[in-house]
């Protein structure tokens, strides 16, 4: 069988002229942003007020800064499709939290134009976590002597997963809080009789719950 090839080709009809294929000339799609183009879109989104973050001490309410906009996490920027009058155009949904006000914002911003197109705040906490959230839900739990019995001697070797719960019960300790529930799962199974484990980012702490 002759090998695939993936392309635009010209299509020959039965008089043998060549008539150019409609798509021709158009831009191969991308999936994903480059680096500075999600750096780039995360500036337009947040008018330079908040960079991609490195470290898991900004997630820390510990953390002190006089900026009200300096405990917000980047925790998605994903490039999305242009329509079809604005084919050369890139665009890219950029997503924050903001701890404070408990704030998530999605933001679509026209790469080309450098400007924010749409915009959606809810104060629910939705959203994905950060990777510095998660860098910090982890070092709460390992930290917390309550699960370290449980992981044994050796805690490094437990992988964590994690899941992005919301809690919609206006009477429940940890509605309006930024939190993430942890699995904890070794080479062979999850570890047994641990209570479920809730990383209340807000607030820097661990809650068990049976």
């Amino acid at each position: 069988m002759p090998a695939l090839l993936l392309g635009l080709t010209a299509s020959v009809p039965a008089d043998g002229q060549d008539i150019e294929h409609p798509a021709s000339g158009l831009p191969i799609p991308r999936s994903r942003l480059t680096s500075e183009e999600a750096e780039r879109a995360i500036r337009i989104a947040t008018d330079g007020s908040v960079t991609r973050l490195s470290s898991a001490t900004v997630a820390s309410p510990s953390y002190q800064s006089s900026s009200p906009d300096d405990r917000t996490v980047v925790s998605g920027v994903e490039m999305v499709a242009g329509n079809k009058d604005e084919p050369v155009s890139v665009f890219a949904i950029v997503t924050t939290y903001n701890y404070d006000r408990h704030e998530t914002s999605r933001r679509l911003v026209d790469l080309t134009r450098e400007a924010v197109v749409w915009e959606r705040i809810a104060n629910d906490g939705s959203g994905p976590l950060a990777p510095v959230e998660i860098d910090e839900a982890k070092r709460l739990a390992l930290e917390d002597g309550r699960i370290r019995g449980f992981l044994g001697a050796s805690p490094e070797n437990v992988d964590i997963e994690f899941l992005r719960p919301t809690i919609r019960d206006p009477e429940d300790p940890l509605f309006g809080k930024r939190i993430a529930q942890l699995f904890f799962k070794t080479e062979n199974d999850y570890v047994a009789g641990l209570p479920s484990v809730i990383a209340n980012l807000t607030d820097g702490e661990i809650v068990l719950e049976d």
